[in-house]
Parts: C-alpha cells; structure tokens; sequence
C-alpha cells in the first residue's frame, strides 16, 4: 500500500483509511510511510489491535512531476514497515 504518505491535504486520514481497509482483507501489510510519521502509525496500528514487526528505512527520491512541486528531486526518508493483525 502507499496512501502517498497521508502528507497532502486531499489525502488527510488515508493511512488509516487504507490500514483499516488492509486489515479487513489480510492479515498481513506492507505500507510504505514517511519514516518520521511512524510513531503516529504504531499507535494507531495498536488501537487497531495490530502490530509493525519489521521496520526497514530507505531514502526515497522524488522527481519534479506536478504543477506543485517547487525542486528537481526531492529525498523523503520512508519506511517500510509489516504490519499484521492480531486476531
């Protein structure tokens, strides 16, 4: 899953959206979120009786490609992170 990092204003609340929804179709995700926000995720994946057990950090570029970016590339620390339920 990428619910782009939940960092736009249109897409305030899609990490959990797109967790919730993960959870009821597996019981196994991988989502990849800024590495800054995964505090936030953890704990909202415990109120939502799951649990992150791998964690693996990688710099992420991204290039020039909307009316709304202001720079060439931009790298953006993301983690990806498994996260499964514990039902």
């Amino acid at each position: 899953m990428n619910p782009p990092f939940g960092a736009q204003k249109s897409n305030k609340k899609a990490d959990r959206k797109f967790i919730e929804k993960g959870f009821e179709i597996a019981n196994i995700i991988y989502s990849l979120h800024l590495s800054k926000t995964v505090p936030f995720i953890e704990k909202m994946v415990n109120s939502l009786n799951g649990e992150i057990n791998f964690n693996k950090k990688y710099n992420f570029p991204i290039k020039y490609t909307y009316n709304f970016h202001e720079k060439k590339v931009v790298n953006y620390e993301i983690s990806l992170l498994r996260i499964h339920t514990k039902k």
